[in-house]
């Protein structure tokens, strides 16, 4: 069971490891609550967030690790 700030996210798995969000070096555990400030409510969301972006965009993850908010950004691949 996890403790966390809010009740939107995604929560970050294996399944992280195909999304070309691994630039951005999640865990297991960690949950993505936003994508460029954007706020995240399902997988598909995030999903089709990623997909609609290109190699060379910015990209900024609002992910809450261990009930510590922190933001990483990346450019996508």
């Amino acid at each position: 069971m996890l403790n966390l700030r809010s009740d939107n996210g995604v929560l970050g798995g294996r399944s992280a490891r195909r999304e070309p969000a691994t630039a951005a070096d999640l865990g297991v555990g960690d949950v993505i609550r936003a994508v460029n400030g954007q706020r995240l409510d399902d997988a598909q969301q995030l999903r089709q967030i990623l997909a609609g972006l290109k190699p060379g965009d910015a990209v900024v993850l609002e992910v809450e690790r261990q009930s510590v908010l922190q933001y990483v950004a990346f450019e996508m691949e």
